[in-house]
């Protein structure tokens, strides 16, 4: 197991990420730098319209500059996930759920970040307005689930945290 010996923040970027430099030491004794991102959890929501149909959402993202389809997703700091799930629904969809239930958690990348994503599914939908960031301009679209698979294989969902929710949504639905 590693065992860290010192950690020395390297940047702050807005309190959302907190990189970090920090040396390590190996069971052989062995030591080494590593940079992490230290970064709030946050939440990813499957909102579950009916039995044939997800509300997903489209939104530009700036790191491949495409319009990316994905489930809503969110930090809300200081929030605890069902919190953030909560919250995110009713922002970016404008619905709102009494019945959301979280069925796993994941870690973006944990070989250089300490974010974890939680999953969670909303049932019960209720129409609401969104609520949106001023940055935001998100169009909620209605998708069948059979179709997901296909557009996870054609690259039209092409974000890492939806496929692993989706993922995660099929097996327990399995069980």
């Amino acid at each position: 197991m590693y065992k860290i010996i010192k950690t020395e923040a390297v940047t702050n970027l807005g309190n959302r990420f907190i990189f970090s430099k920090v040396l390590i030491e190996t069971d052989d004794k062995k030591t080494t730098y590593f940079y992490l991102r230290y970064a709030e959890p946050y939440a990813i929501i499957i909102p579950v319209l009916d039995r044939e149909t997800v509300l997903m959402i489209e939104q530009q993202r700036i790191g491949p500059l495409k319009i990316s389809l994905e489930f809503p997703m969110g930090v809300v700091k200081g929030s605890q996930p069902l919190e953030m799930a909560i919250d995110e629904l009713k922002e970016e969809t404008g619905y709102r759920s009494n019945n959301i239930k979280e069925i796993n958690r994941f870690y973006i990348s944990p070989g250089w970040s300490n974010q974890q994503g939680h999953v969670f599914v909303a049932k019960d939908l209720v129409e609401g307005k969104q609520e949106l960031e001023p940055y935001e301009y998100i169009e909620v679209k209605k998708i069948k689930i059979k179709d997901i698979p296909g557009l996870i294989k054609n690259g039209t969902i092409f974000d890492a945290s939806t496929i692993v929710a989706w993922q995660y949504f099929v097996t327990s639905n399995k069980t």
